[in-house]
């Protein structure tokens, strides 16, 4: 997975790239978390227009994040990872807002 960041006032935007997996899961949770450290925003935006999966490894890096930074959202969310945030009770944790798909756009 490849992320990129982006400080904006006290506000992080991360924006996730790929698969967040068992195979990559430390790799992630240590950038991510250097990000946190680095720029010490008090809120973060996870941009997931580009996350394609998320495994219980990812799942438990946005927990862990939860309880560094309380103030986290999560914006353009595919439908398929929606479903898990969903069923996992992460939707209930964060704001998590669906990505836009149009009809006629072919995206998603």
């Amino acid at each position: 997975m490849e992320r990129t960041a982006e400080k904006s006032g006290n506000t992080v935007t991360l924006k996730l790239c790929g698969r967040m997996d068992a195979g990559n899961s430390e790799r992630v949770k240590r950038e991510l978390f250097s990000e946190l450290t680095d720029k010490e925003p008090d809120s973060v935006i996870l941009d997931a227009e580009d996350l394609s999966h998320v495994s219980n490894a990812g799942l438990r890096i946005f927990l862990q994040m939860l309880k560094i930074c309380p103030d986290i959202s999560m914006i353009n969310v595919r439908p398929e990872v929606y479903e898990v945030l969903e069923m996992t009770g992460l939707t209930e944790m964060m704001t998590v807002e669906k990505a836009f798909s149009h009809p006629l756009c072919g995206r998603l």
